[in-house]
């Protein structure tokens, strides 16, 4: 067996809940996760005017506050 198929073993025995920590750490290890996530938000950055914008940050924090208590 080899180390993909060990790992993919194991993850298919882990819970939803599980599965969701382990995909961020993996995309977190990957070089490339950083430069994606810098060209998604160059190539959306200003598309929204200030009242969507402002209407889509209180949903975030509405959002986080309810997932993972209030945002510092």
């Amino acid at each position: 067996m080899t180390v993909i198929e060990s790992i993919l073993r194991d993850l298919n025995e882990l819970p939803n809940p599980t599965l969701v920590d382990v995909a961020r750490y993996v995309h977190s290890l990957n070089p490339k996760s950083k430069e994606r996530r810098l060209v998604a938000l160059q190539a959306t950055a200003g598309c929204l005017n200030a009242e969507e914008g402002e209407a889509f940050e209180q949903a975030v924090k509405a959002e986080a506050d309810r997932d993972h208590g209030n945002l510092q």
